[in-house]
């Protein structure tokens, strides 16, 4: 290497040496049984597929985006989050268009006041207008 050479990279791929992550080819299910990554449990499992067949259900009823009235709703919004029975509650969910849904969560004190976000802490908060 001459002086001024930008230096090489000497990362284990580029030495020729095992990839970093194991292979998920070798095992039965797909993932690597020594991975950080923790399970679902039985019961979030549960409350998961309750909420695909619920977010399914919204989405046919509510085909239009809540914020732009144009495009076909795809994402399902949850106003005062997803922790607790608020995952399953429609009541606070919004139809949204995959571009304002990343608006929404990009501009919360704007969605707040123009009522496509809720204050998660309050108690009582009102409903949303539908």
């Amino acid at each position: 290497m001459k002086r001024g050479d930008p230096p090489k990279r000497r990362t284990p791929l580029a030495r020729g040496d095992k990839p970093l992550r194991p292979d998920p080819s070798r095992y039965r299910d797909g993932y690597s049984h020594n991975s950080t990554l923790r399970g679902t449990s039985p019961a979030r499992r549960q409350v998961l597929a309750k909420y695909d067949k619920l977010r399914s259900e919204f989405l046919e009823a509510n085909p239009i985006c809540r914020r732009c009235q144009r495009a076909r709703a795809s994402d399902v919004h949850h106003m005062r989050g997803r922790v607790g029975d608020l995952m399953l509650d429609t009541r606070w969910w919004l139809p949204l268009c995959r571009a304002c849904h990343a608006w929404v969560d990009v501009h919360p004190e704007a969605a707040i006041e123009g009522g496509f976000a809720a204050l998660r802490n309050t108690v009582n908060p009102e409903l949303p207008s539908t």
